[in-house]
């Protein structure tokens, strides 16, 4: 996950305890304090960049806008 030991040790035992101790706000400042959110994100805005261009071989119309506005809702999205 490329978290330092502190964290990575938090991270893994809510993991492992999972149930009510497994929240969105007990992990998520764990994976933001090391950078681990902006760098899937990163990731994620390179597949959304390649499955656009891709969709380049498809007629321009309304089918093509839907996949390109889609693929941007991806990156867009909060949850």
């Amino acid at each position: 996950l490329g978290i330092e030991c502190p964290e990575r040790e938090k991270l893994w035992s809510l993991l492992k305890a999972g149930g009510p101790a497994l929240t969105r706000d007990a992990v998520l400042p764990l994976l933001k304090s090391q950078g681990t959110v902006d760098s899937a994100y990163q990731e994620a805005a390179r597949h959304v960049k390649s499955a656009q261009q891709s969709l380049a071989i498809l007629s321009a119309g309304p089918a093509r806008d839907s996949l390109h506005a889609l693929a941007e809702y991806v990156l867009a999205r909060e949850q």
